[in-house]
């Protein structure tokens, strides 16, 4: 059980902090947070044998969670003078109103029961058996609980008497099956229609002489029919262990197929409303994973071993609702959508029109004409790529010598796309704002040749391929280097353990992508709106030095 407990007083004066946004005017703010989390969880194993040669494990399990976080804040602007927090905090008749803005949500509260079988025959043969059943409060009575199932079996062929001749050389081989359910409900409670407590100018209502304020539906309409998400996953692996299980291989082929995604469509504005959260998609995902490790050097002073690891997936949208086409990720200054979600597509498709560079003569961009009409309309536009990998790699090296520890990690991505929006502002020159540098290449004349529009026309900041761009990458993620002191020196200090250490994270990126960092999204971990840098912050450069100390 956790309880929060907060309060935060703000005050930004004349030309400081959030006051800038508004003229340089006086903003207080005082900010409330009231929020716990309980969860319960029980667990029960039994373990036995039959025959010698039968092993069973059974567990049974369950798990409550309940949670639930409020947030209030209080706001008075442009006050006359300097006053303390609670002086302006307090006042009705300077200014503007007091907005009071409260997060009023019901209590997230999931229930789980679960049980597991193990079967093992003679070290050889595996069978598992799971099944969940879980519930949640964020679907309405009637759509609030799911069933998911789930087995494996798996054949250790390293051991079968036909596989002696290759001991000498294939330390382990194990062949595996699965196939099962998972179920999603990472939504918020959108069965019941939310709420928000507001003041302000324009929604305040008297009692007598006393101003009061109410509660207003948020942009978002309830759904009763909304339900869990589900994905069905088949696999089928095999594990490989060389040479006393000096070099390693998993090998994995999958297929993924989610139904009844939950997804935030846009609905008709005459509803009172902007969004709804429904029950709409059905994707597939279908790959091949392969994890290989090689334990090169192990001896007493010096061990050296590498990892290495890639990923091939192929997603598709393989079904949609009543609409067979949405539209995400809305750009900021041309109100145009970047992705579209239709079926046969990927998620993370990019959607706009096609730029064939910067006439030499106007110096606006040229924008293919696909439908042959004689001029640029709408249905010129086209996908322009997604925001899905070929594939994704990683590699692990470990070395260790008289004390002394070294571990290295590169990870990358090959063959997706970025939306690189934050082109449209930083090069799109329609506005008083700072510009990259890539501006000074700019169409000026007629006869100029160059790939960067004319000053002024917010015409060429359509969104079109000339923003997207190759988001492969290498990246240094992290090195560590670390120092055990040796046990002698520390028994003299009484000390069980000394190491020092200095890390390095995101040291450098091989990347032809023009933007701060390839592996951002504006959108968070939006599963539809992928790839789209819009002013998006980088991951930092960091060098980290430690102690470990232990008596």
């Amino acid at each position: 059980y956790s309880y929060e407990k907060a309060h935060t007083d703000n005050i930004w004066l004349k030309k400081t902090g959030e006051s800038n946004a508004n003229g340089g005017q006086p903003v207080a703010k005082r900010e409330y947070t009231d929020g716990y989390r309980f969860t319960i969880q029980n667990h029960l194993t039994y373990d036995f044998t039959v025959a010698k040669d039968h092993r069973f494990n059974i567990m049974f399990g369950q798990e409550i969670f309940s949670g639930k976080s409020d947030k209030m804040t209080l706001q008075s602007k442009f006050f006359p003078k300097d006053f303390t927090a609670e002086q302006v905090l307090a006042m009705w008749n300077y200014g503007e109103p007091l907005p009071t803005y409260n997060d009023i949500g019901e209590p997230s509260r999931t229930s789980s029961f679960f049980g597991r079988l193990n079967y093992t025959l003679k070290d050889r043969y595996y069978l598992t058996f799971t099944a969940r059943e879980d519930g949640t409060n964020v679907f309405a009575p009637g759509k609030q609980w799911g069933f998911f199932p789930a087995g494996a079996l798996a054949w250790r062929l390293s051991e079968e008497p036909f596989m002696e001749a290759t001991k000498s050389w294939l330390s382990n081989a194990k062949l595996r099956l699965s196939y099962g359910q998972v179920g999603n409900a990472r939504v918020g409670s959108y069965w019941r229609q939310q709420y928000s407590f507001e003041s302000s100018a324009n929604r305040l209502y008297y009692i007598g002489e006393k101003v009061q304020s109410g509660l207003k539906p948020t942009n978002t309409l309830r759904n009763e029919n909304l339900t869990w998400e589900t994905k069905t996953s088949a696999n089928i692996g095999l594990d490989l262990g060389f040479f006393n299980d000096k070099v390693n291989v998993v090998i994995d082929a999958y297929k993924d197929v989610t139904k009844d995604l939950i997804l935030a469509v846009d609905i008709p504005t005459h509803s009172g409303y902007g969004t709804q959260y429904r029950n709409l998609g059905q994707t597939t995902n279908k790959g091949v994973e392969l994890t290989a490790n090689w334990y090169a050097v192990e001896t007493k002073d010096f061990n050296l071993s590498l990892g290495f690891n890639i990923s091939f997936n192929r997603n598709k949208l393989t079904k949609l609702g009543l609409n067979k086409v949405y539209y995400y990720a809305e750009m900021y200054e041309s109100k145009e959508k970047a992705v579209i979600l239709k079926e046969g597509l990927p998620l993370g498709t990019f959607f706009g029109y096609i730029s064939e560079g910067v006439d030499p003569e106007t110096g606006n961009i040229i924008y293919r004409d696909l439908n042959g009409n004689g001029f640029i309309d709408p249905e010129d536009r086209t996908t322009l790529g997604n925001a899905q990998p070929k594939f994704i790699y990683g590699m692990t090296n470990t070395f260790s010598y008289a004390g002394f520890d070294l571990s290295v990690f590169l990870q990358g991505s090959q063959g997706n796309k970025i939306f690189n929006a934050s082109r449209i502002d930083m090069e799109g020159m329609t506005d008083f704002r700072n510009q990259s540098v890539r501006v000074l290449d700019r169409w000026k004349r007629p006869g100029m040749i160059t790939n960067v529009p004319r000053v002024g026309n917010t015409e060429n900041n359509h969104n079109s391929s000339r923003f997207v761009e190759d988001g492969s990458y290498l990246r240094l993620k992290t090195v560590t280097l670390s120092y055990n002191f040796p046990k002698k020196w520390l028994n003299k200090i009484h000390l069980s353990r000394l190491q020092a250490y200095v890390t390095g994270q995101n040291l450098f990126t091989l990347t032809k992508y023009k933007g701060y960092d390839p592996e951002v999204n504006a959108f968070g971990g939006d599963s539809v709106a992928q790839g789209v840098d819009y002013g998006t912050y980088p991951q930092s450069r960091a060098v980290i030095f430690g102690l470990n100390v232990e008596f």
